[in-house]
């Protein structure tokens, strides 16, 4: 993300000391765009997976957000032996279940498991993520609920963290360098949207704010980016020891 960091984003980001932008720009990957359908634990999760594994000592790497799209259903909703409940601490998203896959199954990287927004009608792996031989695994996740903000905070000046939020339809619609203050109506309804979170500060007003990276193109907010007010978010969780590891596809592929 080094070309991001012209003046006009640098003074964008006055108020936000504490950004992994400027910290560690190579762990912040190109801002992508999930399409039209609900990939956003996705892109929250492998964002936040490959930012760690950077700010560990590894490489650069954009991990799959496809290959959520055509396996976390099969994988891990409908298996029993997998457990889903996530306790009080989340709210009912698909974090729990994209973090455990990350866990138990893995992810390839997304330039051997590209995006095409649709998901696969036949459950197949690209031969070119074949022929890689590796994936990325986490060792768990942490989970922190909405009632702990200093949690999260103390977290992220450790590495970049997945933020759930409400998100109304003109969420996505969102422009410019202003600040998100959340739901228009007290008693507003809205899905929950996974971002990943880079930063904390100050917005303009005095606003106490997180950075966000959202998974709706670059149009979206400034740059693909937003500061939303602290209050907006109703969750977060961050993985633990990403690493790569060898597999065996002829055995993983017939657990699918």
């Amino acid at each position: 993300m080094e070309n991001l960091l012209d003046q006009e984003f640098l003074n964008y980001l006055q108020g936000f000391e504490e950004n992994w932008l400027t910290i560690l720009p190579n762990a912040i990957r190109p801002v992508r765009n999930q399409g039209n359908i609900g990939a956003c634990a996705a892109f929250g999760t492998t964002d936040a997976t490959s930012a760690l594994h950077v700010i560990n000592g590894g490489e650069s790497v954009t991990l799959s957000a496809q290959e959520f799209v055509d396996h976390l259903h099969d994988r891990i909703e409908h298996r029993a032996d997998i457990p889903v409940n996530e306790g009080a601490v989340l709210p009912p998203t698909t974090i729990h279940h994209a973090f455990t896959m990350m866990k138990v199954f893995g992810v390839f990287e997304e330039n051997v498991y590209p995006y095409t927004g649709v998901k696969a009608q036949v459950r197949t792996i690209p031969p070119e993520a074949m022929n890689r031989g590796r994936k990325m695994f986490i060792k768990s996740y942490v989970p922190i609920s909405r009632r702990k903000p200093l949690k999260a905070i103390r977290a992220l000046r450790r590495q970049p963290i997945v933020g759930i939020m409400r998100a109304p339809k003109y969420f996505k619609k969102f422009r410019g360098p202003g600040t998100y203050r959340g739901l228009r109506l007290k008693f507003e309804r809205a899905p929950y949207h996974c971002v990943l979170i880079v930063g904390h500060g100050i917005d303009s007003k005095g606003r106490d704010c997180f950075l966000i990276k959202n998974s709706h193109g670059p149009r979206f907010g400034f740059r693909g980016f937003a500061k939303v007010a602290k209050t907006v978010m109703v969750g977060f969780a961050y993985p633990v020891d990403p690493e790569f590891r060898r597999v065996r596809f002829s055995r993983r592929l017939r657990g699918f």
